[in-house]
This record gives C-alpha cells, structure tokens and sequence, in this order.
C-alpha cells in the first residue's frame, strides 16, 4: 500500500489556538481513479452528517508530493481560520467547513520553468512516471520513442523528424485543452522543442511579465549545429503536455464525480473551489465534465497554469470560444483567479505550448499577450463581457461588490503574490472568505 493510501484517511489542521480541525486528503492515480475508497467513502459520510456549514476542496498542482500537498492545504486553511477569527471576526462555532484536500501524482512531472537550465550536453532520461503516460497513450510508438530518448546523446534532423512523428499524439488537441487549436505538425513540434532549447538561456520579460523568446544559438541547442538537440529538451517540452493531460483527466474522471457525490450528500451545503497553478485546470476541467451538472459555490484559481483565454468568448487565432468557457456556467458566483508580475514560473509557460505559425500571426497582428500565456501572469483575455478587473484591497476591507453579470473576477495580485508559489498568506485566505461570506 502506497504511502498516500496508507494516509489518506483523515489528517487533521492545527489551529494557532492548538484546536485540530480534520483534514481529508483525496488521492488519485494519473487516469483520475481514486486510490483511496475508503477515504473517499468516509468523507462523503461527513458532508452528510449535519455537521459542516461549507465544503472547500482544493487541488494542489505540479512537482507536490504527499508531505508537500499536505503542507500546502495545513498552512492554506490555518491562515484561513485566523483570518476568520481575527480579520473577519466570524465566529467558528457556525463557520465550520468540511476541509478536502486532492492528491494527484505530479512529482515526477517537475515543470521545466522551476528546474535549473539542464546542461546542453547531458544525455536525456526519461523517468518512469513519464514514461508510463507515454507509453499508456502511444503503445508501441510510445516504446520506441522512449528507446530513441535513451540512447542517443544528441538528436539530429533525422531522429527528431522520427520522434516528432512518434510523439506527435500528445501534442494532439483533445477537450482537455483550454484554447482547442489544431494539431501540431511534426515540423511545428520540432520548432517547439528548439524554443525550449533556448530556454536554457537567461531570459527577458516584457512590460506583461511574460518571457521573450532568445535567439537559438548552436550552444544553446548542444550540438555542431541547431538541429542537434539534447534528448533532455524533448522530454521536457513532452512532460509539460502529458502534464496538461493528467491534470485534465484527473479533475474530470475523478475529481467531478466527488464534486457531484458531495452535493449529493449535502445537498445545501455551499462547496468551494481553490486551485493552485495545475490544479487550478484540475478543478476547471471537473467544472466541465459532463458528469458534474450541479453548480458549485465558488472558484478561486491561485496563479493558474491554463491559458489567458480559457474563458474567452472567442480565442485568438481560432473560431471557438475558450476550452473552459463551460466552467462559467457552473459557478454561482464569479470564477476569481489571481495573476501577478512575480510569477516568473509562469512567464514561459507560453512557450511549451503554442505553435510556431501562431507565434508569427501574432506578432504580424501585433497581439500581446498570446493565448498560451498563462491566466496566472497576466489575467483573463478575450472576454467580451462579464469580466471584472480588481486591485486586492487592505486585508479586512471588503472586495467590491461587482455586477449581476460579472462572471471573472481577475485579481491583479502584484502586490500580494511575490511568485508562483506565494499562495498560502492571508490575502489568498482574504480572498476565499469573500467568497464564503458572499454565499
């Protein structure tokens, strides 16, 4: 039994008066199955027993491990309650939330952007973990494209044409995806990964605090020329799109029918929503999944690795609305998400992930930010209507009311999230008690 199952049954927050409030952590395997059924079984017994004025779940995002998500959510909810008591002065005997915490496999998925620049020269190795999800999608090609991975120093012209054709399913467009472009080309993926080579460079960011692509040079990409690649440029630029995959699976196999369960069992009990970076797409792809019909309370998206136009009516580039656009419509109260300058993580996000030709058309139209920047760095683009831009007020001073039609709020966070990891301070718990207090 892993360590997540053996664990998972019931933790517990500790309140800076010593008081323990329970903490239930919800584990899932990358295909979105619970781990933990009885976990699972006991908490939906909780939110059935009377006890709780609020649910609150809130999903962790990439390279967290069970002791990591655990200190996340302990640290999240303890700044909540003390914000509760000694800002909000609400009184935690009627204010009494059901805590849910998810666990899902993203540790062996370390996001490139949060790694050291790997050595051009170091020879590429494909984890198991990675390896797994590559070869559950691909089969026999997944198999071979790891083999080519493994064994070769450098990639050239030949091997990366090969690979690109052997991997070229993962970078398919599917519904998990938050912005729905057509596929990618082999020779538009191989473009892709030598963006990633001259990652390894230091980087310049714009007045939006977003990166600016750097020239490749031949040492950059680790060979005589550009089209000799480190194998280790490919399994990063691969990681970040089956990381994309897992967490979309994950909130809409598993994490919507708990969402639907819960509402079930407590029917009148307001749930929220909290998700941090990946996790926030774990929640907004719960929010879209055809089994969640229910509304939510709320949703507050802690710098969010998704796309700036996940909500947009039309996406830039495309004739479809954003991929999350769905996720509006099963919120009462407006989707909140922050974004801050600080968050240097999610200044490349972009650039794993959108197409060479869509980086030319937009730079031709002069467009900025694209629709692969995160909605972490620079906020929700493309929506007509419905949006509210904020600035976070004073801790203790109330948000401002916004309009019957408001259905984002994007907070921008500059002065309160010093980067992508600053999630866990009292003006986050501010944010989420506004919610809670709007119920």
């Amino acid at each position: 039994m892993s360590e997540a199952q053996q664990s998972a049954r019931l933790t517990s927050v500790v309140l800076s008066d010593g008081a323990s409030v329970p903490l239930y952590l919800i584990p899932f395997e990358r295909n979105g199955t619970p781990t933990a059924p009885i976990a699972r079984s006991e908490v939906l017994a909780a939110a059935a027993s009377h006890t709780y004025s609020h649910i609150i779940i809130f999903s962790h995002g990439w390279n967290t491990d069970w002791q990591s998500a655990l200190r996340l959510y302990q640290q999240f909810y303890r700044q909540m309650f003390d914000v509760a008591v000694e800002v909000a002065g609400m009184d935690c005997r009627s204010f009494r939330p059901l805590l849910i915490g998810i666990f899902w496999p993203s540790v062996t998925l370390t996001a490139p952007w949060e790694r050291a620049p790997d050595m051009a020269n170091a020879g590429g190795v494909v984890d198991t973990d990675l390896a797994s999800d590559i070869s559950d999608l691909l089969g026999s090609a997944g198999t071979e494209a790891i083999t080519l991975l493994n064994t070769n120093a450098g990639l050239g012209r030949e091997d990366l044409t090969s690979l690109a054709t052997l991997l070229a399913p993962l970078y398919r467009a599917s519904h998990t995806d938050e912005v729905l472009f057509a596929s990618l080309s082999g020779d538009s993926i191989i473009d892709l990964w030598q963006s990633v080579a001259a990652l390894d460079t230091p980087l310049r960011f714009d007045t939006y605090g977003f990166a600016q692509q750097q020239p490749l040079t031949p040492q950059m990409a680790g060979g005589i020329s550009n089209l000799l690649l480190s194998p280790r440029v490919v399994v990063r630029a691969t990681s970040v799109w089956c990381m994309k995959n897992r967490a979309a699976v994950v909130g809409s196999v598993g994490v919507a029918p708990l969402i639907s369960d819960l509402r079930t069992a407590a029917p009148n009990v307001p749930i929220h929503l909290v998700g941090h970076s990946f996790g926030s797409k774990v929640m907004l792809a719960a929010l879209c999944a055809d089994s969640l019909q229910q509304q939510v309370e709320s949703a507050l998206l802690l710098q969010p690795a998704v796309s700036s136009y996940c909500f947009a009516n039309q996406v830039l580039g495309s004739s479809l609305p954003g991929g999350y656009r769905t996720a509006l419509e099963r919120v009462r109260q407006p989707i909140w998400s922050t974004f801050s300058a600080h968050d240097k993580a999610l200044a490349q996000f972009h650039i794993f992930l959108r197409r060479p030709e869509d980086r030319g058309e937009l730079s031709i139209a002069g467009i900025a930010p694209d629709p692969f920047t995160a909605l972490g760095s620079v906020g929700a683009q493309g929506m007509q209507s419905g949006l509210s831009h904020v600035l976070p007020p004073r801790l203790g001073i109330g948000y401002p009311p916004y309009e019957t039609t408001t259905r984002v709020v994007t907070v921008e966070a500059h002065q309160i999230i010093s980067d992508h990891g600053d999630v866990t301070n009292p003006h986050t718990a501010w944010m989420l008690l506004q919610q809670i207090q709007r119920c």
